[in-house]
């Protein structure tokens, strides 16, 4: 992926996408460690769904003044986040998943997914994801929604 960005950026530049061997070289060495969480949620006329994954956080605010939280964080710490993360040899140190991030599911962060070194993954790749250190697989909550 980095070779095909660095393709294209220099393209935009030099009007030639071409790298040359030090080029593809550090696109080779060139390590990208980012990662973002994630809370979407769908509004129907009668149902409300919230996708969270991270510490992405969404809340509902009736007119009574009453909240409703939507999502939770997902810490390193809870229950069936750290049985994942120890389950796929790992550790927690310090609130953090190898010592190092903060959150437990997460878009990106690859380092912490598990991905053989032939980058070859199986079939059913949602099962797989199921079994990352930092997963991507959000946790949906459905709330019956009547707006008045």
């Amino acid at each position: 992926m980095l070779k095909q960005i660095t393709m294209d950026l220099k393209k935009e530049r030099t009007g030639d996408g071409t790298l040359n061997a030090e080029e593809l070289e550090e696109t080779k060495q060139t390590h990208i460690g980012a990662g973002c969480t994630s809370c979407v949620c769908l509004v129907t006329p009668d149902k409300i769904y919230c996708a969270n994954a991270g510490d992405s956080r969404a809340i509902l605010a009736t007119k009574e003044g009453k909240v409703i939280e939507l999502s939770h964080d997902h810490k390193p710490e809870n229950d069936e986040e750290s049985k994942r993360v120890y389950d796929n040899n790992g550790f927690i140190q310090d609130g953090r998943v190898n010592g190092v991030i903060a959150v437990s599911r997460a878009i990106g962060d690859w380092e912490y997914k598990n991905i053989p070194p032939s980058g070859k993954t199986v079939n059913n790749k949602f099962e797989e994801a199921k079994k990352f250190q930092v997963t991507c697989i959000p946790d949906i909550k459905k709330l019956d929604f009547k707006p008045d």
